[in-house]
């Protein structure tokens, strides 16, 4: 597709199918994404990318990128983490101590409260020097 991105196209040949064109059928919503992300403008994206310094892994396309953004908000796909070649690597976890979405909303609860304990005594010094509200009052102003 362009000179610093990884090969992206949707004719590509692959090992199932002779391209990713005979997939889908004649007015499928991935073709009309692919349609419309033709017109768009990418060159502010495409500006960015060419100013930086090359160093690093050739990264993907914008305009495949756009498309998997753009198929995501359509319902088509579900974007996400993907290991591929499999390894395993050492970590220190314990199941037992991971954090449920419970735990860390009860968490985050007790911690809000703690600060606005905190900031009451500020606030009522504040109120007494300049009346409820007061300070608030003047920089508004």
């Amino acid at each position: 597709m362009g000179r610093g991105f990884r090969d992206s196209s949707l004719d590509q040949l692959l090992l199932l199918a002779p391209s990713l064109q005979d997939w889908l059928p004649a007015g499928h919503l991935a073709r009309f994404i692919a349609e419309v992300t033709e017109l768009l403008n990418l060159g502010p994206i495409l500006a960015v990318h060419d100013a930086r310094d090359g160093r690093g892994r050739l990264g993907y396309h914008s305009l495949l990128l756009t498309r998997l953004l753009l198929s995501q908000a359509a319902g088509m796909i579900k974007l996400g983490v993907v290991a591929i070649d499999g390894t395993k690597g050492k970590a220190n976890a314990n199941s037992r101590r991971a954090a449920t979405h419970e735990h860390i909303v009860e968490e985050l609860g007790a911690l809000s409260r703690r600060l606005l304990e905190q900031a009451e005594p500020m606030d009522a010094e504040e109120d007494g020097r300049s009346g409820k509200g007061g300070a608030w009052r003047r920089v508004a102003d």
